[in-house]
């Protein structure tokens, strides 16, 4: 457990007391002590406040603060029953529930915690750093309408608390709120227009919504008034880059990844960028001969691999498709998902069903080996951490899991697209992703007009540069 966000000393109030001399009082003790508790002197800190509390057992603050020391000593139980006497003394002090709170939310007892929050804030209504951290609980148990409310109401009372506006925006994020995001800059925006770096943060916003013109539009708004670093120019231009591809505008996407090339002739993920935009437009030849040179620039760039396995895949040679996926798996140590399904549909294609369900089966079960722990961790960082083991596997984000269970029959085709459609908020390509998938495994039992229909729903998604969309498209002419 972290000390930062316990040393909550109730009594600052109180002026320290400057004598060398020996104390005599129950406020000296006690000053000497929250001294000494300041420098991070735990056990003299603890010291005097148990001589502050022989001399007045009903010192509250003092039961408190040296409850705060023994947490700080990462020593639970007595800064439990500190805390627990000071609220026996006093039913309607708040920073007793503030700190058995904190210390609740540290060992992971959410109930508690959030039922001390509540009674913290009722009685000390303009506590930010309460709500914020009450907040945090909520997110936790999934409430994230009730987190984003006491994220604002903390911001509300103390605008230098950054930390409750960021877990407010990764909530948003997490939801897939993209509108209160864009709004959030907005304000931002109209409040100081030259601001740095808010145009970019905003086309990200309209990038995941796929709001394609309005990213471009922001894109373009970041680099007129670009701050002359070439890392942020390539940045804008692929950022750029990847909304004309969105949109279907390979013409666009290629002319600014050139651009970036020019700039930065080294750039593999340029090339790798410059590849897909080649891929849409048809020309796969030459986005071959991108991901090529992106590989020779950087031979462990997964991605790269992968954009040459689609074009195999495109072209039916599931052979070197199948190699080249291989291949970027094994140089990438994130293990992501999206060449597994791919190795699973070449193979599927190539004719060996049983390779790819037992290559699917594996990965799962490598993927979930160190599945989120049962009770949460509590670091101070509550929505971001929420946000990333929301994502891990069997986390509520875990799109990529919901497609390796539908694969491995583990969910059902209508359950599997009905959790696309409420996935497709936050992972815009989900519902074109869960077409594609069902679509394959109807064709894999001979349901071509099955597969057609869902082909046609894949391909007729707004996201026009996924791989599974192409991939669709393809299929689609095969069955004509």
């Amino acid at each position: 457990m972290r000390p930062t966000r316990c040393l909550l000393l109730a009594c600052a109030c109180i002026q320290l007391a400057a004598s060398s001399g020996a104390q005599t009082t129950a406020t000296e003790w006690f000053n000497q002590a929250a001294a000494k508790q300041g420098k991070r002197d735990f056990d003299g800190a603890i010291t005097d406040y148990s001589k502050a509390i022989e001399l007045d057992p009903k010192f509250v603050p003092a039961y408190v603060n040296r409850g705060a020391a023994s947490r700080a000593k990462n020593d639970a139980a007595s800064a439990l029953a500190d805390y627990e006497q000071a609220i026996r003394l006093a039913p309607n002090y708040a920073p007793a529930f503030v700190n058995r709170a904190n210390l609740r939310l540290g060992l992971g007892e959410l109930a508690e915690a959030l039922a001390d929050f509540d009674r913290a804030v009722t009685l000390n209504p303009k506590d930010a750093k309460a709500f914020n951290l009450r907040g945090e609980i909520k997110v936790s148990k999934g409430d994230w309408d009730g987190a984003i409310a006491d994220y604002s109401r903390a911001f509300e009372l103390d605008p230098s608390l950054t930390q409750a506006f960021i877990n407010r925006m990764t909530v948003r994020e997490m939801q897939g709120d993209w509108d209160s995001i864009i709004a959030e800059h907005d304000r931002a925006i109209a409040q100081n227009p030259g601001i740095s770096g808010v145009h970019t943060a905003r086309a990200k916003a309209k990038l995941s919504k796929g709001d394609w013109d309005g990213a471009i539009a922001d894109f373009s708004k970041s680099l007129d008034g670009g701050n002359g670093k070439a890392s942020s120019s390539l940045s804008l231009l692929r950022g750029r880059a990847e909304a004309k591809a969105g949109k279907g505008d390979s013409v666009g996407a290629l002319a600014d990844y050139n651009d970036a090339l020019t700039r930065a002739p080294g750039s593999y993920i340029a090339y790798t960028g410059r590849g897909d935009a080649k891929r849409l437009a048809g020309d796969r030849e030459g986005a071959l001969a991108d991901f090529a040179r992106a590989v020779t620039l950087n031979a462990k760039h997964s991605e790269a691999h992968q954009g040459t396995a689609l074009i195999r895949c495109i072209a039916g040679d599931w052979v070197d498709a199948v190699a080249a996926l291989k291949r970027a798996v094994e140089v990438d140590t994130r293990r992501r998902v999206g060449p597994q399904l791919l190795i699973w549909y070449a193979q599927s294609r190539q004719g060996d069903k049983k390779a790819a369900d037992q290559g699917l089966t594996d990965f799962i079960a490598s993927r979930q080996a160190k599945p989120p722990g049962a009770n949460i961790r509590f670091t101070g960082f509550g929505a971001l951490r929420v946000a990333t083991e929301a994502k891990q596997p069997g986390g509520a984000l875990d799109w990529d899991g919901k497609v390796l269970d539908f694969l491995s029959g583990k969910t059902s085709e209508a359950d599997f697209l009905a959790a696309s459609a409420s996935n497709s908020k936050r992972h815009g390509p989900a519902p074109c992703e869960a077409a594609f998938y069902a679509g394959v495994k109807r064709l894999l039992t001979g349901d071509k007009p099955g597969a057609a229909k869902l082909f046609r729903v894949a391909a007729g998604t707004s996201f026009k540069s996924t791989p599974e969309r192409s991939l669709a498209e393809v299929e689609l002419q095969r069955l004509k």
